[in-house]
Parts: structure tokens; sequence; C-alpha cells
């Protein structure tokens, strides 16, 4: 019994003295900057806002996306309008 007191003791005869390295490896890993919520299954996400998408530089936002502000502003004056003719 002495000669095997410095050696990895197992709990059953059966089972093996080490770990395995056969075991399947899951196919999503986390990658820089991500968080382990990534993993936990499908979600929306929009690029954007990520933060390895650097950060925002709001005047180059507002003049790139002015066509956008514009839309939505004429959009809203023209639901206005129909309301008021609607309402009228």
């Amino acid at each position: 019994g002495s000669a095997r007191a410095g050696k990895l003791r197992r709990a059953n005869k059966n089972m093996p003295s080490e770990v395995t390295s056969k075991r399947p490896v899951s196919r999503l890993r986390l990658a820089h900057g991500m968080d382990a919520s990534v993993l936990k299954g499908p979600q929306r996400m929009d690029p954007r806002f990520e933060s390895l998408a650097g950060r925002l530089h709001e005047p180059t936002f507002k003049q790139k996306y002015a066509f956008a502000f514009k839309q939505a502003e004429e959009e809203a004056g023209a639901m206005k309008a129909a309301l008021k003719r609607h309402r009228a």
C-alpha cells in the first residue's frame, strides 16, 4: 500500500485516472470583447452599438444620417397633416 500512496487514486477501479482529451468542444467560443451572455442563445444585436465598432463621433454620424433625419421629419409632418385633415 505505501508504494501507491504517491499515485493518483481512483474512486472506482473501472474509472480512468485522468480526464480524457477526447471530449467534444463547443463550436461557440468567446472572442475578444464579448461576454458569456452571447453564448446563451440567439439575440438581436446591432453592430453599430457594439464596443468592437469603436467610439461614436457625433458630428460625422449626424452628417452621414442627415437624409434619415430629414425623411423622418417629412413623414411626421405628413402624418400630422393627414391627422388634421381627418379630424376636420
